[in-house]
C-alpha cells in the first residue's frame, strides 16, 4: 500500500479532508490530528476542513485548548479560517477586554482572522466608537479596512456635510485622495451626496460606495484621470 492509499484509508470516514496537502503530510501527523479528543465536541467540528493541514500538531493543540472556547460568545470564531492565524495571535485576540462591551460583539465572526492582533486592537481602540452615531460601522467587514484611511475618510465625509449616520463601510475603502476627487466632482455636477432611497429614506449616494471600476464602467467616471479635470466624467442626472 503506497502513502496515498494509506492516507485515503485513514480518511475513509472523513473524505472531505482529502486534498493534495494531506497527501504530503506525515502519516503519524495525520493520525495524531484525527485522534484528538476535541473532535467529539460539536463546537470544534467546523474546524475539520482541509485548511487544518496547513497547521502543525503543536499549534492545533494550543488553539483547541484555549480557555476562550468555554465561552459561547466566541463560538462564531471557530471556523476553518482560524488556521490562517496562529495560537499566539488567537489567544491575544480572544483575551481582549473590549469583547465585554456589547457594541463590539458583532465583530466576533470568522472575518476577524483576516487581521492580526495589533490591527484588531487598534480598530477596537478607535476614539470614533465613543460616538454613538458611528457604532453602525462595527460590522465584520471593518477588518478589511485600512485603519488610517478609515479615520481620514470619516473626517473627509464630515467636511462635505455628510452626517455620520449615513456613512457606510464600503465608502471607507477608497483612498482618501481619490474620495475627495470624487466628492469634488459630484459637487461640481450638483449631485446630492445624500439622497432619498425607494423607501423615501435618506441615505448616502451609492456612487460614494462604488469601486473605481464600477464608477468607470457604469458612469464613465474615471477617478485616475479625473483629478481636477471635470471633463473626464459625464454629467450625472
Amino acid at each position: 500500500m503506497d502513502k496515498k492509499e494509506y492516507v485515503d484509508k485513514l480518511l475513509k470516514d472523513k473524505p472531505y479532508l482529502k486534498c493534495n496537502l494531506a497527501y504530503k503530510r506525515d502519516i503519524n501527523y495525520i493520525k495524531e490530528v484525527l485522534e484528538m479528543p476535541e473532535w467529539e465536541e460539536e463546537k470544534f467540528k467546523p474546524l475539520l476542513t482541509t485548511s487544518i493541514w496547513q497547521s502543525n500538531i503543536k499549534e492545533i493543540k494550543k488553539i483547541l485548548q484555549l480557555e476562550a472556547w468555554k465561552n459561547k460568545k466566541f463560538f462564531p470564531l471557530l471556523t476553518s479560517s482560524i488556521w490562517n492565524s496562529n495560537s499566539e495571535n488567537i489567544k491575544k485576540v480572544v483575551e481582549l477586554k473590549e469583547w465585554e462591551e456589547e457594541k463590539f460583539k458583532p465583530l466576533l465572526t470568522s472575518n476577524i482572522w483576516n487581521s492580526n492582533y495589533q490591527d484588531i486592537k487598534q480598530i477596537l481602540n478607535m476614539e470614533q466608537w465613543n460616538d454613538p452615531s458611528l457604532i453602525h460601522l462595527l460590522i465584520p467587514s471593518i477588518f478589511s479596512l485600512n485603519l488610517k484611511n478609515m479615520e481620514q475618510s470619516i473626517n473627509l465625509l464630515n467636511e462635505y456635510g455628510i452626517d455620520n449616520k449615513y456613512i457606510k463601510n464600503r465608502c471607507l475603502r477608497r483612498k482618501v485622495k481619490e474620495q475627495k476627487i470624487l466628492l469634488d466632482y459630484l459637487v461640481s455636477q450638483k449631485v446630492d451626496l445624500v439622497i432619498l432611497n425607494t423607501k423615501g429614506e435618506l441615505q448616502l449616494n451609492p456612487l460614494l460606495s462604488y469601486s473605481n471600476t464600477e464608477l468607470r464602467k457604469k458612469y464613465n467616471i474615471d477617478i485616475k484621470k479625473l483629478g481636477g479635470d471635470k471633463s473626464h466624467g459625464r454629467v450625472i442626472k
